[in-house]
């Protein structure tokens, strides 16, 4: 018999560009199945959701910069869910 598993993942992104400048939000889900051989070696449940807030501004044709937050959260394999925040520029 062959195991089977069902995985889920997406994304949607929202964006408002005003000349050089792009604020824009995202949120992000994967949804995995426990016991997938695949992901054994993680050793984890790989679940997780992600919300981000931005702002990007066009320095140029091939430069740009921009500035983000995260807020987001991951089970455990126990299924406990850890709680997380990060930033990025």
């Amino acid at each position: 018999m062959i195991a089977e598993f069902t995985h889920s993942t997406g994304y949607v992104q929202v964006a408002w560009s005003h000349g050089d400048w792009t604020p824009y939000l995202r949120y992000d889900m994967r949804n995995m199945g426990l016991g997938d051989p695949f992901y054994a070696p993680v050793g984890a449940d790989l679940d997780q959701w992600e919300q981000t807030i931005g702002l990007r501004r066009e320095l140029g044709e091939n430069a740009a910069v921009k500035v983000e937050v995260r807020l987001g959260a991951a089970e455990d394999a126990s299924g406990a869910e850890d709680e997380y925040v990060s930033g990025a520029f």
